[in-house]
């Protein structure tokens, strides 16, 4: 995870995947404790850019899920939303 977070100025959902699991933690389990739908945490660590809501509210899910497994929420949430913004505006 460190290692990913010191290379990668591009965080993409799997990422994200990888976390949850290493914390062995179900997306119910997430959905629950963040109050963020199944839908959008799998659309998340999918990368399924064209269903997730607007840029200011999907930066606030990543955000929500990078604090609930206290990594540096910023760096995650900026990473995330390059990616996002790279493969949206092609």
């Amino acid at each position: 995870i460190e290692k990913a977070l010191k290379e990668d100025s591009m965080l993409k959902g799997d990422f994200l995947r990888k976390v949850r699991e290493h914390h062995q933690i179900s997306i119910d389990e997430l959905a629950e404790f963040t109050k963020i739908s199944r839908t959008y945490i799998t659309c998340i660590e999918s990368d399924a850019y064209e269903s997730l809501p607007a840029p200011v509210y999907l930066r606030g899910f990543i955000t929500q899920i990078a604090k609930s497994f206290r990594l540096p929420y910023d760096k995650i949430a900026t990473g995330y939303m390059n990616a996002y913004r790279n493969t949206v505006s092609k």
